[in-house]
C-alpha cells in the first residue's frame, strides 16, 4: 500500500509473504473465505508430511488426515458444549498449519495425539465435555487488531451480521473458517475510526519496481494472494515462488533475490523460482538470524617482546628468553578464527599510533639502575 499511497518516495521494494490487499481492504467475507480454504490445503499437505516421517518424529503420525478429519467432525458441530477440546483443536490445527521448523511441527502433532487419545479413548466417539474458557488478558495482538480493523471496511456491529461470514467460512474449513472469524470479531467493537480515508486502490502507481517472494505452501498468506497481487500491481512486479512451507522464511536463494533487487533496482528474470524452502517441516531444522556482515574486530594492541628500562643513553629493550612451550600460553584471538573466519595469525591488524617516547633526562651512570632481571616465563601475548 505504501509504495501507491507515495510512489515517488519509493526506490524499490521487496515483499515476502504477500497479503492480498484487493481483498482485504475491500471484501472481507471473500479473504475469510480464500484464507480459510487455502490454509487447510497447507494443513492437509502437513499432514501429509507428518505420514511421511513415521511415529518417530510425527506423533500423529499413522492416518493423521483421517485422525484430524474425525477431531474436526466430532468437535466442529459441538464446539458450543466442548469449548475446551474444541480450543485446543483449534490451537493445535493453527499451529501445525502454520510451522515451518521441526521443533513446532513436533508439539502440534503431539498435542493433536494427545487429544486424540482423551477424546477416542478406544476407539469409540467420546462425549464431548463442557468447560468455561479460561478469562482472557492483554496481549499484543490487541495492537494488530487496531491496525487491522482501521484498514478493513465497515464490518457488522451485531452478532446476527457475523453468523453468514462465519458459515461460509466454515463452509471451506470448521477449523481455519472458525479461527479467522474470532480473527475478526474485534473489529466489530471498534467505535473510532481514522478520520484518514482508506486507501482501496489503485495498486499500479508509480514507477519503483516490486519483488514479491512467498512460500508455495503458506499458512498466513497464500500463493493464489500473491499471484493476485502481482497482476493487480501491473508490469512494475515480479513473482519468486519459494517452494515449500512457512510464512515469510529466508533462504539463501530469496536472499540473493532481494539484495540483488536492493543494488540494481532491476526485477529477476521471468520464471525465476528458490527451490530451497522448506519441504517437510518435521525434518527441518529450526531456521537460525541471518549471520552478521563480516567486519573486522578491533583486537587489542600486541605486547613488545622485551621491557623498557630507565638507561643513561636512552630508553633500550631487554630481550626476554622464552620459556617452555608448555609454559607459553596464547592470546585469545591467536587459539581461534574471528568473526569473518580468517586466521588472525596471518593478518596484519592496525594497530593504533602511539606517541613519540621523550627523551630521558640525564642521569648519572654510577647510581642508574640496571635492567631487571629476565623472568623465566613470559606472563604476556608474544
Amino acid at each position: 500500500m505504501y509504495a501507491n499511497v507515495h510512489p515517488n518516495t519509493v526506490r524499490s521494494m521487496v515483499l515476502h509473504g504477500v497479503e492480498d490487499a484487493a481483498y482485504r481492504f475491500n471484501d472481507v467475507p471473500g479473504c475469510m473465505s480464500t484464507e480459510a480454504r487455502t490454509s487447510n490445503q497447507v494443513t492437509q499437505a502437513v499432514l501429509a508430511g507428518c505420514d511421511a516421517v513415521g511415529k518417530k518424529r510425527c506423533a500423529f503420525a499413522g492416518g493423521a488426515k483421517a485422525k484430524y478429519q474425525r477431531l474436526v467432525n466430532h468437535y466442529g458441530p459441538n464446539d458450543r458444549t466442548s469449548k475446551d477440546n474444541w480450543a485446543d483443536l483449534v490451537g493445535f490445527g493453527r499451529d501445525l498449519g502454520g510451522s515451518y521448523d521441526r521443533a513446532t511441527a513436533q508439539k502440534a502433532a503431539a498435542g493433536l495425539q494427545k487429544l486424540y487419545a482423551k477424546t477416542f479413548p478406544s476407539g469409540r466417539d467420546a462425549a464431548p465435555t463442557a468447560k468455561a474458557p479460561a478469562p482472557s488478558a492483554y496481549t499484543e495482538t490487541d495492537v494488530g487488531h487496531a491496525t487491522q480493523c482501521s484498514d478493513m471496511p465497515a464490518v457488522p456491529r451485531t452478532a446476527a451480521g457475523w453468523w453468514p461470514l462465519l458459515r461460509d467460512a466454515r463452509k471451506q474449513s470448521l477449523v481455519d473458517g472458525s479461527a479467522l472469524t474470532d480473527g475478526c470479531l474485534p473489529c466489530a467493537g471498534l467505535r473510532i475510526r481514522s478520520p484518514l480515508p482508506r486507501y482501496t486502490g489503485p495498486w499500479n502507481r508509480g514507477n519503483a519496481n516490486i519483488v514479491l517472494l512467498n512460500e508455495t505452501q503458506d499458512h498466513s498468506a497464500s500463493l493464489d494472494w500473491a499471484r493476485h497481487m502481482n497482476r493487480a500491481l501491473g508490469a512494475r512486479s515480479r513473482l519468486v515462488p519459494i517452494d515449500g512451507f512457512g510464512h515469510a522464511v529466508p533462504t539463501a536463494c530469496s536472499r540473493k533475490v532481494a539484495a540483488q533487487h536492493f543494488l540494481t533496482t532491476l526485477l529477476p528474470a521471468g520464471g525465476t523460482r528458490c527451490t530451497d524452502g522448506v519441504h517437510n517441516p518435521f525434518t527441518a531444522k529450526q531456521p537460525g538470524r541471518p549471520a552478521p556482515p563480516c567486519t573486522a574486530p578491533r583486537l587489542p594492541a600486541q605486547r613488545s617482546a622485551g621491557r623498557r628500562s630507565p638507561h643513561p643513553n636512552g630508553p633500550q629493550r631487554v630481550a626476554v628468553p622464552p620459556g617452555p612451550p608448555q609454559a607459553r600460553r596464547a592470546c585469545p584471538w591467536q587459539q581461534r578464527p574471528d568473526a569473518c573466519g580468517r586466521d588472525p595469525r596471518r593478518t596484519s591488524w592496525p594497530t593504533k599510533r602511539r606517541a613519540a617516547p621523550r627523551a630521558p633526562r640525564t642521569r648519572d651512570p654510577e647510581t642508574a639502575p640496571g635492567p631487571p632481571a629476565a623472568p623465566s616465563s613470559p606472563g604476556y601475548c608474544s
